[in-house]
């Protein structure tokens, strides 16, 4: 059985022409990343509009952040 993101990763690319390449992070892990302030794969999924798990979780972390 497929996890949610291996789901929502096959998902994309069924309809995606780029590439998808998997990244996996715990929220403490996002959240550090953002407070980097510097181009990485946490900002690149705001900057994108990236959401894997809902809007809610990613507002308590940005709150937090910014």
């Amino acid at each position: 059985m497929e996890s949610g993101a291996s789901f929502a990763i096959a998902s994309v690319e069924r309809v995606s022409p780029m590439g998808i390449h998997e990244v996996i992070l715990t929220s403490g892990e996002f959240t550090q990343l953002l407070k980097e302030k510097k181009p990485n794969v946490a900002w690149e999924a705001l900057d994108c509009r990236i959401v894997s798990y809902g809007a809610e979780p990613l507002f308590k972390i940005l709150d937090g952040v910014m």
